[in-house]
């Protein structure tokens, strides 16, 4: 046990303290004994004060028996009680309170040792408090970095397991886009349409201000009604069956919706289509003229079938 940190030990005793300390036998009696002195006396202003007051009442005493205030003949008959008389209450007081403060000595210096060693634990302990705190403080700023990354590489592996899952998926159909018997399918939309073929079914395009539509038109209403169902079949054949898609302008392809593009293909492709001669005159908000374009393809039916057995013959 140290006691330089911590209480007032700025005491005489102190460096004995310290080699007590650092002896490895320990202290002595007469060593022990001669701290508790000097620590029972080091701060001892009432001895001194007494024995200057013991010095100025003999001098009292001398002055009074050179000036005969004390008659002689009683001061040789009673010297010693004179001086005793003067003397023996300082030495009384002194030596009891000498004899106080030697008994008190070990308690004062455990006592003082204790609020040493107090104040050295609550300093040590203050110290490892802030060093827990810190490292408190370390640990969780580090765990969450690593939760941060964790979470981030959970994120990158999800998506890159997701890329992976498209890009397999894609794959797959690729490879049932390969397998896929395309010219039979083909073959069978060509087959559906020449069913329709008895019925007189024609496609009617016309380019307005508003842009180029077509209408379906005769046969009646289910007959129209399946054959647009073959166009729009038809339509997204062109996109899926591989080699032809890969035959057909872009322009073709980017067509809104499946119908259409069918009927665009075929107007591209069949040479069936027929553009009308006349054509009307439309008037703008504006004031400008746009010629307003008309043409049909004829025989819908017997024009769609011919078209998907050319598709299908792309396809070997």
């Amino acid at each position: 046990m140290h006691f330089t940190q911590g209480g007032d030990y700025n005491d005489p005793f102190q460096a004995e303290v310290g080699a007590m300390e650092e002896s490895a036998n320990g202290i002595g009696f007469w060593r022990h004994s001669k701290l508790a002195i000097k620590f029972a006396f080091a701060e001892f202003g009432v001895g001194r004060d007494m024995v200057l007051g013991t010095i100025i009442a003999l001098i009292t005493l001398g002055i009074q028996v050179r000036e005969r205030l004390i008659p002689i003949a009683d001061w040789q008959e009673h010297k010693k009680w004179w001086i005793l008389s003067f003397v023996l209450p300082y030495i009384v007081v002194l030596g009891v309170h000498a004899i106080w403060r030697t008994l008190q000595a070990p308690w004062q210096f455990y006592r003082k040792a204790e609020i040493g060693h107090r104040e050295a634990l609550t300093e040590v302990d203050g110290k490892w408090r802030k060093t827990v705190s810190a490292l408190e403080e370390t640990t969780r700023g580090t765990l969450a970095a690593a939760e941060a990354q964790h979470r981030k590489a959970l994120q990158s592996a999800e998506d890159n397991s997701r890329s992976l899952r498209a890009e397999l998926s894609a794959t797959q159909q690729q490879l049932a886009a390969l397998k896929r018997d395309w010219a039979g399918d083909w073959k069978e939309i060509a087959a559906q349409f020449r069913e329709l073929v008895k019925h007189r079914i024609f496609a009617q395009w016309r380019r307005l201000s508003d842009g180029e539509s077509w209408d379906i038109t005769g046969g009646g209403q289910e007959a129209i009604r399946r054959i647009e169902s073959l166009c729009k079949h038809a339509g997204d054949l062109l996109i899926a069956s591989p080699k032809v898609a890969q035959s057909v302008a872009p322009e073709l392809l980017n067509r809104p919706t499946a119908r259409d593009r069918w009927l665009f293909y075929l107007k591209a492709t069949s040479g069936a289509f027929r553009q009308d001669t006349g054509y009307g005159v439309e008037t703008l908000p504006t004031g400008e003229k746009i010629n307003l374009l008309f043409g049909t393809i004829p025989d819908l039916p017997e024009i769609a079938a011919n078209a998907c057995m050319e598709c299908a013959s792309q396809e070997y």
